[in-house]
């Protein structure tokens, strides 16, 4: 990795990251965490950003590294975790080497996705009102239900950073959105889109239903 971009969101992480700490209403991790975790057990976050799940893992762990690729990302976690015990900082490119006290009881990996190229780490391609799946072939999904890969109601907007996503598809889910709460998601996409992203978008064709309503026909759909 040589890219100087993950250094960028160590001044304003919250804007320019998806905060998975602030997005886990169910406290998953936070449960896995606290589950996991025991006296004399060692825990690393790879990838720890500023540090977010720092003070739960050093309340769960006798021992914590923190490690991060970006010094800049470092430097911020030790500045606001000053005040914690049990924990250390260390900068390391994951692709090439292993944080220092390797193994440890506990890894937790939070907005970390190692891949050949960073430019093909950076696309993100998002499925919003998937129903009860997963993304597969690169697609996230979005839904309340809780087998979608981000459980989330899309009435509170799209839980990610603008400019952020590269192409949104979106099947039999507008027809089921009132004008005024579709005005608010269009805008949402509109923010999280990147410049040139695509939006995909699959409707009923009611042009079918009129005509047949029209010319008093029954309708049989195929």
């Amino acid at each position: 990795m040589k890219s100087k971009k993950w250094d960028l969101p160590a001044t304003d992480y919250s804007s320019t990251v998806l905060s998975v700490y602030d997005h886990d209403t169910n406290r998953k991790i936070e449960s896995l965490i606290t589950e996991y975790g025991g006296e004399g057990k060692r825990a690393v976050d790879l990838g720890c950003g500023t540090g977010n799940f720092l003070p739960l893992l050093t309340l769960n762990f006798s021992e914590t590294v923190a490690c991060d690729y970006s010094k800049p990302m470092i430097r911020t976690a030790k500045r606001d975790h000053r005040k914690l015990n049990k924990v250390s900082f260390e900068t390391c490119n994951l692709e090439h080497q292993l944080p220092s006290g390797y193994p440890f009881d506990f890894g937790l990996c939070v907005n970390v996705i190692i891949t050949p190229k960073i430019k093909k780490r950076e696309k993100i391609f998002l499925e919003i009102g998937s129903g009860n799946k997963k993304g597969i072939n690169g697609w996230v999904t979005v839904d309340l239900l809780t087998k979608s890969d981000i459980v989330h109601d899309l009435k509170r907007g799209i839980p990610l950073p603008k400019n952020s996503v590269d192409q949104i598809y979106a099947s039999h889910v507008f027809e089921h959105i009132s004008i005024k709460d579709l005005i608010i998601l269009l805008d949402e996409i509109y923010r999280v889109l990147k410049k040139n992203g695509k939006l995909s978008v699959c409707v009923p064709d009611a042009s079918i239903y009129i005509k047949s309503y029209v010319n008093k026909e029954v309708f049989q759909p195929e």
